[in-house]
């Protein structure tokens, strides 16, 4: 057996940790965004509890971008590029664009203007879904860097250089210790960092002493984070911004930390009962549904519920609320997902971005 054929059945037997990893970067990013009093700077215990739960789940859109390039950047291994695109194009562009058209309508009171087009090129329609422009143009990059022979070895050391230029020289900047251009015109590219990172750590065996580097610099990441942004935002009564950003060290590092110990942590446990391994694969199989409406439901249709039962008070302080709210959310969309996937055809399927997943089997030793 080559050493490639080795490499695909190694990644088709262990993709345990990677169904995990979705799941749980698509409830952070619900939690993310229920969690939006953070941006109001509120005052006492509901500004560290706000602060806290941003940077707990501040991994998810780095993760999302770390499991594209695991997953994808060998593509050419599976299938040519035309299938490819093909793929790409019904899994992500579609339900993105028609989601895109719903969101549209609901903020035009219904009316459909030629605007549209303007503002969707330049995502002036949704902000969050800013993701879907950086993730297509990492796929058509895909089709580029999928035709380098020796990928782990040069991924590793794009990484490194993505790095220093989306990171270091940025944080040096806003340091004040080095004059940067403003690196805004590599909006597209900056995500690349995450794709080769996340090939390089997904296709490498990492010691245990390695791996605790990793955990050790994810953990200095998360308190710079955390006690850097509290410190820094505490005089002006805003959100200062120094220790935030994806691509800043902080992130990286927590984000790299997460990837790392999700690919090496035992998820049996998830698997030992129908009831739960039935629930994974539903939130699995919604999983980019979850993240094109949950938006609508946190902004539009919660306040909107709220107002019709006279609760003019929208509970977005409540500790309570920004911690169970999200789980319910994320099961109502399953919900609604699924019955909805239940009466249109199968071929349909993907304007709802659902994708019915084949159960994950409990893995035994041997």
């Amino acid at each position: 057996m080559s050493a490639k054929q080795s490499m695909m059945n190694s990644k088709n037997q262990n993709t345990k940790w990677v169904s995990v990893l979705t799941v749980l970067s698509c409830v952070a990013v619900v939690y993310l965004h229920v969690n939006a009093i953070y941006w109001l700077h509120p005052d006492g215990i509901v500004w560290y509890t706000s602060n806290f739960i941003e940077c707990l789940f501040y991994f998810a859109v780095p993760c999302f971008f770390m499991l594209s390039g695991y997953t994808l950047l060998d593509y050419r291994q599976r299938y040519n590029t035309m299938l490819f695109l093909k793929k790409r194009f019904a899994r992500v562009f579609v339900p993105f664009f028609v989601w895109s058209v719903l969101y549209y309508l609901v903020y035009n009171d219904m009316h459909f203007n030629t605007d549209f087009w303007s503002r969707f090129l330049h995502c002036k329609i949704e902000y969050t879904f800013y993701f879907f422009y950086q993730i297509l143009f990492c796929y058509l990059s895909m089709i580029y860097f999928s035709l380098i022979p020796n990928k782990i070895l040069c991924f590793k050391w794009l990484s490194v250089c993505c790095f220093i230029i989306f990171s270091v020289l940025p944080f040096l900047d806003k340091a004040k210790l080095l004059n940067v251009p403003d690196l805004q015109i590599f909006f597209y590219l900056q995500p690349l960092l995450f794709c080769f990172l996340g090939y390089f750590l997904g296709n490498t065996n990492l010691s245990l002493k390695q791996r605790t580097f990793i955990y050790v610099l994810g953990f200095i990441g998360f308190l710079f984070h955390y006690f850097g942004t509290a410190f820094l935002s505490y005089p002006t009564g805003e959100i200062n911004q120094f220790f935030k950003g994806y691509y800043n060290f902080p992130s990286v590092f927590y984000a790299t930390a997460i990837f790392v110990w999700c690919k090496y942590h035992n998820w049996d446990f998830i698997f030992k009962s129908e009831t739960s391994k039935s629930l994974f694969n539903k939130v699995l199989s919604c999983s980019l549904s979850i993240y094109l409406v949950h938006i609508m439901i946190v902004y539009h249709t919660l306040p909107a519920v709220f107002g019709y039962f006279g609760i003019n008070n929208y509970p977005i302080q409540s500790f309570t609320y920004r911690i169970i709210a999200p789980l319910v959310i994320i099961l109502i969309i399953c919900y609604l997902i699924t019955f909805s996937a239940k009466i249109l055809p199968m071929h349909l399927h993907f304007l709802l971005g659902y994708k019915n997943v084949t159960p994950v089997k409990k893995e035994y030793s041997r």
